[in-house]
């Protein structure tokens, strides 16, 4: 079985701006058909299926927001977000996508009207984990051949005569 899974970790400081990718440096897990591209960002599931995706993103703060979005966004319309009502600390989100065909092309962008600094308190600033949903298709496996045929019953007693018309 070809079962998806990504890690992708950010460990460098800085900041991204608004409608801009987290650019992730570090790759801990991948296998399967997925590629991570670490110049822009973007995550290409090469496989239809269903997925989840959890993430996090450890922010310091955020001039002149009042609070703080990411969101993750596809190829295929989705705009999955996670938020904070304040513009320190941990922003999280899950989701689930259904990718009818692939590629589907998946990123975690800023969507605070401003940009935002990683904190500087925490190793790790963001982490995306995404993985497979294995799918029940109902089959237990291939059809066996077809069995002899059995032997013939015994003829049966005969009916009574009908109503003449």
């Amino acid at each position: 079985m070809d079962t998806i899974g990504l890690q992708i970790q950010r460990q460098l400081a800085g900041t991204v701006n608004t409608n801009f990718n987290v650019i992730f440096d570090t790759v801990v897990n991948s296998y399967g058909a997925i590629v991570y591209n670490s110049v822009t960002g973007e995550i290409t599931i090469n496989k239809a299926g269903r997925y989840f995706i959890n993430w996090s993103v450890a922010t310091q703060t955020s001039l002149g927001a009042n609070n703080i979005t990411f969101s993750v966004k596809s190829s295929q319309g989705d705009d999955l977000i996670g938020n904070s009502p304040t513009k320190t600390g941990e922003v999280v989100g899950f989701a689930i996508i259904q990718a009818d065909s692939a590629p589907v092309i998946l990123r975690l962008i800023n969507a605070t009207s401003n940009s935002v600094i990683y904190s500087t308190l925490v190793s790790i600033k963001a982490n995306l984990v995404l993985g497979e949903i294995q799918e029940d298709t109902g089959t237990t496996g291939t059809t066996g051949t077809t069995g002899v045929t059995g032997v013939i019953g015994e003829t049966g007693a005969t009916g009574l005569i009908g109503a003449l018309g």
